[in-house]
Formats: structure tokens, C-alpha cells, sequence
């Protein structure tokens, strides 16, 4: 019965949608108590509980995921040129921050505990990228992989703190996250890297210099 009334209410907040479309009432996507509606068509709108949340109409949303480890989510969307964006709804006690690394990559960060997580659109659908590491830093996306890195030591040196971390490699078609054997190193916790080309990255280190690498040399299966 609370279903059918929800239904009778989406369809009176969003007549404007259904008069561009004859099949609209065709299009329901429930993700726990969220409803995108009409799915799968421009200008719709995600409701909580028959509540409207979100709406663009340069941008038709497509899907949401639970935060790890919190009662937050974060929204899919994707626009006319098919752009993809991420739209964090946080909960009141989530102290939580999100950034849109493009090509459906979002990486999101706890405050409070320092932990980043990331997230990437496979085939069509946003998930987490599983990692054994707590903690991952500075995710950098291209047209065709994600890079990304974990801080693997930390030790005094010179009276310096010295950060060591270990690159990791994914492409956006595939589920396989390589683990490269490239440890760069750096006074600051935080790998500030951007691509360059097909398969290079650059690293701009904390004194201003910078390093480029093949990424292609460390895991050649993934760019055949």
C-alpha cells in the first residue's frame, strides 16, 4: 500500500517530466528508500521517501551507493555530453568531503579519521575500489585508468619526515587493481600526480620538482 502511494506521489510532483514522456510511468529506480524518477530519462529527479532531493535538467541521475562505514550517499549523475557527477548527501555526523576526480571517479574523505575512499563508475553503476590499505592518497583519473597510491612508510630522515608510498593501477573496463613496484617518495603525506599522456603520470613532489613515469613499463597488460 506505502509503495502505491509513493508511486501516486511521484506522479504528482513530476507531471512536468511525464509530459515529455508517454513511458515515463514505466521508470521507477528504488535503491533502498531512494526512488530516481523517471530512470533512464533527462531532467529526472531522485526522492527520499517521496521527498525530492536532487534535480538538474542538464543532468539525469543514475544511480547511488551507501558511503562505507556511514549512513551518507553518494549520487550518481550524468549530463548532456556525457559527463559523469557525483553528488554527496551526507548525514548530519559524517564529517565527510568528496571530490570529483572525472571519468566517474569520486573519491570521498573522513575528516575525523583521515581515511579516503574511492569510488568509480563500472558499467554504469558506482562502486568502491576494494583495497587491503586504510588509507589511499590522491587518485588521478584519465580517459582510460585510475591511478592511485598509499602512503607504505613514514620515517625520519635528515630531521625530515619522509613519506613512502606504492602506486596502484586500474583500468575503467576492468575489475583487475595492478599494484605497481614504483615507491616514490615525499615530504608530504598527500602524492599530488596528474597524467600526462596515454601512460605517463606526473609527480609534483613537496619542493616543487617534479618526475615522470611509464606507467606502461610497470603493468604492460594494462594498455594492450
Amino acid at each position: 500500500m506505502s509503495q502505491i502511494f509513493l508511486f501516486l506521489l511521484l506522479i504528482l510532483l513530476c507531471s512536468p517530466v511525464f509530459a515529455q514522456s508517454s513511458h515515463a510511468l514505466l521508470f521507477v529506480k528504488t535503491v533502498e528508500e531512494f526512488s530516481i524518477f523517471p530512470a533512464e530519462q533527462p531532467n529526472n529527479a531522485l526522492y527520499r521517501n517521496g521527498k525530492l532531493l536532487l534535480q538538474s535538467p542538464s543532468v539525469q541521475w543514475v544511480n547511488l551507493i551507501e558511503v562505507k562505514d556511514t549512513v551518507s550517499w553518494l549520487v550518481l549523475g550524468i549530463d548532456e555530453e556525457g559527463k559523469y557527477h557525483g553528488h554527496l548527501l551526507p548525514n548530519k555526523n559524517d564529517k565527510l568531503v568528496m571530490n570529483n576526480n572525472g571519468y566517474g571517479v569520486f573519491d570521498i574523505l573522513d575528516e575525523e579519521t583521515g581515511i579516503l575512499k574511492i569510488y568509480r563508475t563500472y558499467k554504469g553503476r558506482l562502486e568502491i575500489i576494494k583495497s587491503k590499505y586504510k588509507s589511499v592518497r590522491s587518485p588521478t583519473a584519465s580517459a582510460t585508468h585510475l591511478v592511485f597510491a598509499h602512503i607504505r612508510d613514514s620515517r625520519k630522515k635528515r630531521n625530515k619526515q619522509i613519506f613512502e608510498f606504492r602506486l596502484h593501477l586500474i583500468r575503467h573496463d576492468s575489475s583487475e587493481v595492478k599494484s605497481l613496484k614504483l615507491y616514490p617518495q615525499d615530504e608530504s603525506a598527500k602524492l599530488e600526480m596528474e597524467w600526462v599522456d596515454q601512460s605517463k603520470i606526473q609527480i609534483r613532489y613537496h619542493n616543487g620538482k617534479t618526475e615522470i613515469f611509464d606507467l606502461k613499463k610497470y603493468a604492460p597488460t594494462l594498455f594492450d
